[in-house]
């Protein structure tokens, strides 16, 4: 009579370390797959304006003017801030390339932002920096 052996595995180790490799990857893609939707409803595109800004120091204002950009045609209304406050629009229609505006308020050492509004609702910050 044969004695049966203990010491026999019934799956080698090699074989084991690929199934677990295996569920870890796929409990990865159904993740992915119920979390991906979820993500794409928040996503925006990003509009390009490119605005040039010239602090003048002694006087306490910016100039800001319209230079160019693909997304400067879908601009609506441009709001500037000053250390965190609101101090209204610059623009409130789409600009010419080239139009200039004068920020008043902005003294050396502020925080200076410009905030567009886009046709689609959508706002974005367009320039954020302390003179």
């Amino acid at each position: 009579m044969k004695l049966p052996r203990f010491d026999e595995e019934a799956v080698s180790p090699v074989i084991g370390v690929i199934l677990m490799v295996a569920i870890v990857v796929i409990l990865a893609a159904v993740v992915w797959v119920a979390v991906a939707p979820m993500a794409d409803e928040n996503l925006q595109s990003t509009k390009i304006v490119k605005l040039t800004v010239s602090p003048n120091r002694g006087q306490e204002y910016c100039e800001v003017v319209a230079s160019g950009g693909a997304g400067l045609s879908q601009l609506t209304r441009l709001n500037y801030t000053v250390d965190g406050v609101d101090n209204g629009s610059l623009w409130t229609d789409a600009p010419d390339i080239g139009n200039i505006t004068i920020a008043y308020g902005v003294a050396k050492g502020d925080r200076f932002m410009l905030i567009g509004e886009f046709t689609d609702g959508s706002t974005q910050i367009l320039y954020d920096k302390t003179i």
